[in-house]
């Protein structure tokens, strides 16, 4: 089973705001639009983050 972990942690301290949670080409955040486009290529797609901080909720590693 191919799996992909998407990695969404840093402080993001050049963007002034946490970049994983921009919206981006219609979708609700940067991170959505990745773990759609992988999900196409990928059998299970996680997302790597502290906390749980993505609507709607996303599959996450903490």
């Amino acid at each position: 089973m191919k799996t992909c972990v998407i990695l969404a942690g840093g402080k993001s301290s050049r963007m002034g705001r946490d970049k994983t949670l921009l919206p981006f080409g219609g979708f609700a955040t940067l991170t959505h639009y990745g773990a759609h486009k992988f999900g196409q290529i990928f059998e299970r797609v996680f997302v790597s983050s502290k906390f749980d901080k993505f609507n709607p909720p996303l599959p996450l590693i903490k």
